[in-house]
């Protein structure tokens, strides 16, 4: 798998994961600055997925900063929804890593061979059957 782009099966179990969380990332209407990506770097040091949200006030949109958020710490963009964004950056130093859900297609499949269905009786009429 690439790490620089997630499957839709684990941008959706990401969002899950994220879906009970609160911001902890606001934007203002600063925008973007040093002071930011060092908290969002702070914070990918304690935990994977970081939430964020831009206030209305901010003259940027919502997806342009998470993108650049995204871009400036190494990390994945899993999504925008209105002004909330979500980021998520693995960190196999923590004692509980997120495990991401492995694709279909990287999955082994087992090999099964199924037998050829024999030939079925006829099936009987019913009493007062068709005309």
């Amino acid at each position: 798998m690439n790490p620089t782009s997630l499957t839709t099966r684990q941008r959706a179990h990401l969002r899950g994961l994220a879906q009970p969380l609160r911001p902890q990332l606001h934007i203002g209407h600063a925008g973007l600055s040093d002071a930011i990506v060092v908290s969002l770097e702070e914070l990918l040091k304690r935990r994977e997925l970081v939430k964020g949200r831009v206030l209305t006030n901010s003259e940027e949109s919502p997806e342009e900063v998470a993108e650049r958020l995204a871009d400036s710490v190494k990390g994945l963009l899993v999504g925008v929804v209105g002004n909330t964004f979500v980021i998520y950056r693995a960190n196999p130093k923590l004692k509980e890593p997120i495990e991401l859900p492995v694709s279909e297609a990287a999955r082994p499949r087992p090999r099964t061979i199924t037998p050829p269905r024999a030939p079925s009786a006829p099936r009987p009429q019913r009493p007062g059957g068709s005309k």
